[in-house]
Parts: structure tokens; sequence; C-alpha cells
């Protein structure tokens, strides 16, 4: 049985969890709602989400168990802040992590497809950058005050400080100060612990300790899981990295991780449509994931402009190409406190809307 009990019926995370258990029992591939399952169709990070998988599984987080949406899903659309957003997944506290799908307007059904889902049209080239010895910086990048292109943190704080703080102070780089969030959205959105992984930590690409004398490029814990050379030992996980070095930032405002892409839907290099996470553009994820003569973040690519066909979304490791019009964007993520209530049943005719 789905566990809505454990939340307070009302709330963003009963509603999703109680839609889902009424589902089961009339299960039916293409009827566009989510069901609850133990088990997903197909395995994260090994195998993409097929064209009729539209399900709500679970795996541990760092508060508990959550609750994740992955594959064509039709039925998490909720609209906040007079824009339209994706779920993305119950956390194990009972908050809800969601993504931009639309800065347009609300949910309805000229929603588009992921096209307006990003913080501006920047190019972005990095989502991180050495900071001069072995690391990958996000927090307080100091680029941004000469090349704000160069800087995801300053872009996300910027957008979100625009639309949803009170005397939003004017920045030239990241701020680690909390800010006053105006009335209307005030215990709403949560002051999240976003947990971006080991950036010190290198590895060869097989996983073993990284050998500078074999390989001038290094890799990062997220690609040995991720993109393991062997897709029978990837996998895909949402809890903290043990390592001493683990990351995190404090923040209103980050992005998904290459895991909860995965989760989502995605794999390593291969294409994929049938995920809600699609859209048009390529966008960087939080995920550090290798480390040579360019420096980036794992990006998800739509794959328009590397393949005839049109891949779909996978991820990579590897540097966008910077003289590529379409840039790198940026897709904001915000966390929704637990106490949310809301109204809908989270289709585009009637997205969840929060009260």
């Amino acid at each position: 049985d789905v566990p809505k009990d454990t939340f307070t019926e009302g709330t963003l995370a009963y509603t999703v969890l109680h839609k889902a258990d009424q589902t089961q029992e009339d299960f039916a591939f293409g009827t566009g709602r989510s069901v609850f399952l133990s088990n997903p169709l197909t395995i994260p990070a090994q195998r993409v989400s097929g064209s009729n998988e539209k399900v709500i599984s679970t795996t541990p987080d760092k508060y508990g168990n959550s609750y994740y949406f992955r594959g064509n899903v039709t039925d998490n659309y909720l609209t906040f802040a007079d824009m339209c957003w994706r779920i993305v997944r119950i956390q194990g506290d009972g908050s809800t992590k969601i993504i931009l799908q639309d800065k347009t307007g609300p949910c309805n059904v000229s929603t588009s497809n992921g096209n307006d889902a990003f913080a501006d049209d920047m190019n972005h080239a990095y989502g991180y950058k050495n900071d001069g010895t072995t690391n990958y910086v996000y927090q307080d990048y100091i680029e941004c005050t000469s090349n704000k292109t160069y800087c995801l943190r300053y872009t996300l704080q910027k957008w979100f400080n625009e639309k949803f703080v009170e005397n939003a102070p004017s920045l030239s780089v990241p701020s680690n100060e909390q800010q006053t969030l105006k009335s209307e959205y005030a215990g709403k959105i949560k002051y999240e612990t976003w947990d971006i992984g080991d950036w010190t930590t290198k590895y060869n690409k097989d996983g073993s300790p990284y050998d500078p004398q074999a390989s001038f490029t290094s890799y990062y814990e997220p690609y040995v899981r991720l993109a393991n050379s062997s897709s029978a030992n990837r996998y895909a996980s949402l809890m903290p990295s043990e390592s001493e070095t683990n990351v995190t930032v404090k923040d209103y405002v980050a992005t998904l991780t290459a895991d909860e892409v995965a989760f989502a839907g995605a794999t390593y290099d291969v294409g994929n449509k049938n995920t809600y996470l699609y859209s048009e553009y390529q966008w960087h994820t939080l995920s550090p994931g290798d480390m040579g003569w360019d420096q980036g973040s794992f990006i998800v690519y739509y794959g328009k402009s590397y393949s005839s066909q049109g891949r779909g979304i996978y991820f990579s490791p590897q540097d966008v190409d910077v003289t590529d019009s379409s840039g790198t964007r940026v897709r904001p993520t915000i966390v929704l406190e637990s106490s949310v209530e809301v109204i809908g049943d989270g289709s585009l005719g009637s997205p969840y809307e929060v009260q």
C-alpha cells in the first residue's frame, strides 16, 4: 500500500500518494495516471524509462523514503507563484522537490514542453570550474565577478530573488545569507540543504583510484556510478555521499542532481524522450562529472543538435560546445514545505495548485 497516512491529509505529499493509491486497482498502461509501484518498470541509471512507464516509485533518501515520478508521466503538474512546475519527488520528510516547467504562466493546456523552463537564455558554458587546485566550485564561484555566464549558482539565486525575495539584494557573487521571502511565499518554500557530492576524491574511468600517469582526465563519484562502462554496474542514489568531503549548500534554490535525472528516466549517453523532464534545450545538473581540459557538471542534453534524429534527454559529464547557439541553460528547482496544501489532481487540465 502507498504509505499516504505518513503525511497529513490535504498536504501535497498526501494528495499525490492518495491519488496513486486509487489507481492501483484499475492499473492500465496509457491512462496518463501515475501508479505506485514498489519497483519501477525499468532500473534507474541502467535503462531509460519506457514509453508506457508512468509510475511513482520509492527509494531511500537522507530523510527516510522518497517517492519519485518516473517516465512519461502527465499528472505531476503543479502551479505555484503563477508559474508551472513538475513534481520530481516527495522527500522522506514530506517536503516536495519541484522543477520549473514554464515560467510564462500557470499550468494549462498551452503550457510549453519545457522550453520555457529556464532561469534565462544565457549560454552557461560551465556549471562548475576548477578553483585552481583540485576542486569544482559551486557555492561561491569567484569568476561571478567578471563573467556571470560561468556561474550556475549566481544565475539561480538572481532568478529566485527577483521573484520570491522581499527587498532582494543586488548580487555580484552568490550569497550564503538566508534571504527573507515575500509574505505570500513564507512558510511554503523550504531553506534546503542540497547535497552535491564529493568534489575531492578522484577516480579513473573504471572507478579505481586516479592515476595521473594513466590518464589526463579524472572522474568524480557520480560519474563512476552513473556512467560506468558496464551498464549492469550503474546505479542511482538519493543518499548523500558518505565521503568526509561531501559538499552541501544551504539555499532556497538549486537544480537537480544527475541521480535525480536518472530516477526520472534518463541514463548516460542513451537518448530518451519518454520522461517528463524532456525539453528541447540542454541544461546543467548539480553533479560534478569529470575534470580534464574542460571542467563542467553533468549536463542534461536534449540531443537534437548532436543527432539529426533528436535523441531525447540523456546526460553526459562532458563540456558543451560553447559555439552552440542554444547554450547550456539553468533549470531552477525548489523544495516546498511538508505543510503545503494543494487542490487539483496534477493533470494539465487540473494541476495541483498551492493554497
